[in-house]
C-alpha cells in the first residue's frame, strides 16, 4: 500500500513540474481583422486605462514612452491594426506580433514589454476585453517567465463614448 502511495505521489509532482507546452499561436497575418467597431473600441478601452493610470501589471511599464501593442489576438481568432493604436499625450505606440517581440528579445538579448489586448466583445451599449502586460524575454531553456498579470476589463457606452465600469476577473502567471 505504501509503495503505491508513494508512486502516486511521484506520478503527481511530475504531472505538476511537467511544463505545458503553450498553445500554437498563429501567425498574425494568418487571423482576419478585426471589425472596425473592434478597432475603435480597444483604442478606446487602452487610451482610458492608461489615462487612469490602470493596467494589470502597469508597473511593469516603467517610464517607457514607445510602447508595443500585441496585435495578434488568438483566442479571439483576430488581429488588431492601426485603428486600434491609442492616442495618448506623450506615448509612442506600436503594433508588435507576439513572435516578433520574441525574436527582437532573442536578437537584443533584452526584454521586450508589450501590452496585450484579447477577447474583445461588443453587445449593444456594454463591451469587454482583456488587457495586460506581457514581456518577451532572451529564450534560456533554464529561464522561467514569471510575469505577467492581465483582467477582463468593463465598460459601457455612454453618450457614445466607451466609459470604464470595473475590472473583472485578473489572471497572473
Amino acid at each position: 500500500m505504501r509503495a503505491i502511495l508513494v508512486t502516486i505521489a511521484l506520478l503527481a509532482i511530475g504531472f505538476r513540474q511537467t511544463p505545458q507546452a503553450p498553445a500554437p499561436v498563429p501567425p498574425p497575418a494568418a487571423l482576419p481583422v478585426a471589425d472596425e467597431a473592434i478597432q475603435q473600441f480597444v483604442r478606446a478601452a487602452l487610451e482610458d486605462r492608461l489615462a487612469a493610470k490602470s493596467l494589470p501589471d502597469y508597473g511593469v511599464l516603467r517610464d517607457q514612452t514607445r510602447m508595443g501593442i500585441r496585435e495578434d489576438m488568438p483566442a479571439a481568432r483576430l488581429r488588431l491594426d492601426q485603428r486600434a493604436v491609442p492616442h495618448a499625450n506623450g506615448l509612442d505606440f506600436f503594433l508588435i506580433s507576439q513572435s516578433a517581440a520574441q525574436a527582437q528579445a532573442d536578437r537584443t538579448k533584452n526584454t521586450i514589454i508589450y501590452l496585450t489586448v484579447e477577447r474583445p466583445v461588443i453587445t449593444g451599449d456594454d463591451a469587454s476585453l482583456v488587457l495586460g502586460v506581457d514581456i518577451a524575454i532572451p529564450t534560456n531553456p533554464r529561464a522561467v517567465k514569471m510575469c505577467c498579470c492581465d483582467a477582463e476589463a468593463h465598460f459601457q457606452r455612454v453618450k457614445g463614448h466607451w466609459t470604464f465600469v470595473k475590472w473583472g476577473l485578473e489572471r497572473c502567471s
